[in-house]
């Protein structure tokens, strides 16, 4: 996971302060044109984004993941980029697997990987959403604790 103190401008955040999805969405409006709005809810604050683009289905997966980043800005550095976002299926079950990575300290890919997972159940734009949070922040809301003392950043992400 990222640290924490550098999402959230120098102070620790309390489990209250790390980001909730509200909501997760996606309006096909042709068969190539599709619509994201995902909504968060931080420290009492609401952030939202909607995109919309041109892409096929898993196109549309990118696009969700980047929406929930845009809403992030907010709280994030600006050198979070999207590595990747995949449709997976393991053990039975629907999973997505999102990659984040932030620029090393000398601006390059040098960063670290930081890989989130959540089980599709119904919704994929939602479980999108959950993977990039469960990437950036872990299971930290899930155990009340802040974002950094979770060391690894596989946790899986459920939503409340």
């Amino acid at each position: 996971m990222l640290d924490s103190a550098t999402m959230f401008a120098g102070h620790h955040p309390t489990p209250k302060d790390l980001p909730t999805l509200v909501s997760a969405e996606e309006a096909w409006e042709s068969a190539a044109q599709v619509r994201v709005r995902v909504e968060l809810r931080a420290g009492g604050r609401s952030l939202s984004s909607e995109v919309a683009g041109t892409v096929s289905e898993a196109g549309a997966l990118r696009l969700a993941a980047n929406a929930t980043l845009t809403a992030l800005r907010e709280v994030l550095p600006s050198d979070v980029r999207l590595v990747g976002v995949k449709r997976i299926r393991a053990f039975d079950t629907k999973l997505i697997v999102a990659a984040l990575r932030a620029s090393g300290s000398n601006g390059h890919r040098s960063g670290r990987l930081h890989v989130g997972l959540a089980v599709v159940r119904g919704n994929t734009t939602r479980a999108v959403a959950l993977a990039v949070m469960d990437a950036l922040f872990g299971r930290a809301r899930d155990r009340g604790l802040a974002a950094s003392s979770h060391s690894s950043g596989y946790g899986v992400a459920r939503a409340k």
